[in-house]
């Protein structure tokens, strides 16, 4: 089985979107406030087992949210 990160990382995004929130799947610049994005976690994967039929890796995201600064 082949695990693909951004069709992951688009999963959640969707779970998020009824946040009302911009969500962004990858770090992008041109992001548009309030907003979370969905950034690599500190230990992205962390293999378990070597690959192979019995592979075993944790994928880690963490969840950066953004908010705009007011009368700042």
């Amino acid at each position: 089985m082949t695990v693909n990160i951004a069709t992951i990382a688009d999963a959640i995004a969707t779970q998020l979107e009824p946040t009302g929130l911009n969500v962004y799947a990858l770090p992008t610049p041109a992001r548009s406030l309030p907003c979370i994005d969905i950034m690599p976690g500190s230990t992205f994967v962390a293999y378990r087992r070597t690959f192979g039929s019995n592979g075993v890796a944790e994928i880690s995201f963490d969840l950066e949210i953004a908010l705009p600064v007011v009368g700042g």
